[in-house]
């Protein structure tokens, strides 16, 4: 049985769009209050995330691995297939976790398609295998499969402040040109 719930917590920053099929309890209020809790543990991670790579890193000469990250407004969306509705994307950014089975190559090839679908936006993976640092310091959440959505002008915008900020000079150039490429 594939259930549908649009769950809207009256606390938090995060929405649900699954379609996932799962066993449901006789009793409908214990459904809706595992998703939550489910759905609310993701949440949790990803502002931890946000918050560990908003710190001033010295390493970085007192930048952040994303000096934005902290002072952007912020949706989540957990997804049950490759189904991102670009409708979604109101806030600065739009991170939707996908399916945890998936491949870095099929999100990597799922992002690339979205890109092209979408050149008013950028699509940014993040897979949970990936190890993408920048001098040493992890840049990804490490554990979960997340696409992080940003309007592409506005990105352009902040890629500017952050070069007059010599931030680049931190990234390899494999590094850079991977990150420019979306």
């Amino acid at each position: 049985m594939s259930l549908k719930i649009a769950l809207q917590p009256t606390v938090g920053r995060f929405r649900l769009n699954t379609s996932i099929p799962f066993r449901l309890s006789p009793l409908p209020i214990t459904n809706i209050l595992n998703t939550y809790a489910m759905t609310e543990s993701l949440h949790s991670f990803i502002e931890t995330w946000i918050k560990r790579i908003s710190q001033p890193r010295p390493e970085l000469d007192g930048l952040s691995l994303c000096p934005f990250a902290k002072k952007a407004r912020w949706d989540f969306y957990l997804m049950s297939e490759n189904q991102i509705d670009i409708k979604l994307c109101r806030k600065e950014v739009t991170i939707f976790a996908m399916l945890p089975t998936m491949s870095k190559s099929k999100l990597e090839a799922y992002v690339d398609k979205l890109n092209d679908l979408y050149p008013k936006y950028v699509f940014l993976p993040d897979h949970k295998d990936a190890n993408t640092k920048i001098k040493g310091i992890a840049t990804g959440n490490g554990k979960h499969n997340l696409i992080l959505v940003q309007k592409r002008k506005k990105l352009q915008s902040a890629r500017k402040v952050l070069n007059k900020q010599n931030y680049y000079k931190n990234l390899t150039e494999t590094y850079k040109n991977k990150l420019f490429s979306y």
